[in-house]
Formats: structure tokens, sequence, C-alpha cells
């Protein structure tokens, strides 16, 4: 089971939401898009539209994992460091 904690950009309030299949979460993860910012961190938005109308969009605000193919899932997404940029911090 994988949680992601979502900053509503509009209201400011964080929404936990449970990802129960891994199908799912990748799904939610392709739809996001990113932005570098000036000190080279990454952050992640998901818009939710209907048409053409932005009804939400969504700041990703943090993460958790259980499982080791779920850590690898959001590795390949850059969303936390790969093990190799963890060994470089050391």
């Amino acid at each position: 089971m994988t949680t992601i904690t979502w900053k509503n950009l509009k209201t400011g309030k964080n929404e936990i939401k449970i990802y129960k299949s891994r199908d799912e979460l990748i799904n939610t993860l392709r739809l996001t898009t990113y932005k570098i910012t000036e000190s080279k961190k990454y952050e992640y938005y998901l818009t939710i539209k209907s048409g053409k109308k932005i009804l939400e969009q969504l700041q990703l605000y943090g993460v958790s994992y259980e499982e080791d193919d779920e850590k690898a899932i959001f590795q390949k997404y850059h969303i936390i460091p790969s093990n190799d940029e963890y060994d470089k911090e050391r």
C-alpha cells in the first residue's frame, strides 16, 4: 500500500490519497508534470480537468511506501532519490 499527500494549490489543504494498486499509482504518476526550481529541486503537480476547465491543481507534498518495488516506482519518476544518490550524500 502506498500513499501520496497532495496539497491543493487553490485551498492550501492537504489530502492523503491511498493507492492499493500499483497500476493506479503508476497511472497517477504518469499524469503528473514537474518543474525544476532555482535550487535544482523537482516539484510535481497533478492537474484535474473537466474538458478544458481546470477543476483542481495539486502539488505532490509527500509519499510513503511499504515495499521495495513501490520505492523503485518513486525512484523511476525521480520523486525520491535513487540508491546511488543516497550514497553520494554520505
